[in-house]
């Protein structure tokens, strides 16, 4: 079948260009992205930017918590705030996921402070996993502290992600 892809297009060419800028010439970073590269994505599409972002960790040597990735993240963080207020959910895990790829420490908490205001295992368990893998004692004490808002499976399933 021959399928539109514009829309998803859009996101993986944004994505590569900021890879692409990071890598190559992170001075020109602030001056090669405005706030409106995203104004007309709509969630779906916020969702595919952030995953294909993700998604450059450790390609062709490329990392988020390098010092042009780290600089890369703080641009986006300044042009994307949109991103760390937002009320999806689905779009909000995925820029916590990127923040702590790229071992953005304030990130840390705020993410912590969500898995208190949500319940659905497709973000519970992944961002336990996150959390874990950049700050263990913040990921357990976050679990007790919530552990019993969360339905039984969840709560199981994430006591073995963190091997409790």
């Amino acid at each position: 079948p021959d399928f539109d892809t514009t829309l998803v297009d859009e996101c993986y060419s944004l994505a590569s260009k900021w890879v692409k800028t990071a890598t190559e010439s992170p001075e020109s970073l602030e001056s090669t992205f405005s706030p409106s590269d995203i104004d007309e994505f709509g969630s779906n599409q916020n969702g595919v930017f952030l995953d294909t972002l993700v998604a450059y960790e450790g390609k062709d040597g490329f990392s988020w918590s390098s010092e042009n990735g780290q600089k890369a993240l703080s641009v986006m963080k300044s042009n994307y705030s949109a991103y760390s207020t937002s009320q999806n959910a689905e779009v909000l895990f995925r820029w916590y996921r990127l923040e702590l790829t790229g071992k953005i420490t304030s990130s840390y908490q705020k993410l912590a402070d969500w898995l208190g205001t949500v319940g659905r295992m497709k973000f519970v368990r992944p961002s336990y996993v996150l959390l874990n893998q950049v700050d263990r004692e913040l990921a357990l004490k976050t679990f007790h502290k919530y552990e019993m808002g969360y339905h039984p499976i969840c709560r199981a399933m994430v006591k073995k992600d963190l091997s409790l």
